[in-house]
């Protein structure tokens, strides 16, 4: 575990600042977005980069990791695997990450 036990139950850990003030620092977090585009399909980068934004966008909006994949009109959260009721635009296959 990259975190002891007591940072997790705090939310994180208490510190000085690069200014020298005391204050909590909380936990890192990842959030990945990728999005599978249909490589049998003509689709523009800018395309793909719009629908990798936007499941950035809905990945970082959930608290702590996260790991999003678009497929289709789909959003399917790899980490817990129910897909979102919130579908955006749909385009599909090559698969494009983007780490935050």
């Amino acid at each position: 575990m990259a975190h002891a036990i007591q940072r997790l139950v705090a939310g994180g850990l208490d510190g000085l600042d690069r200014d020298g003030t005391q204050r909590r620092f909380p936990l890192l977090s990842v959030s990945i977005a990728a999005v599978e585009v249909d490589g049998g399909l003509s689709v523009s980068a800018d395309l793909v980069a719009e629908r990798l934004r936007q499941t950035k966008t809905l990945a970082k909006a959930k608290p702590g990791c996260s790991c999003l994949l678009t497929s289709g009109s789909r959003v399917i959260d790899l980490l817990s695997r129910p897909e979102s009721p919130a579908p955006i635009a749909s385009e599909p296959a090559m698969l494009a990450i983007a780490r935050a």
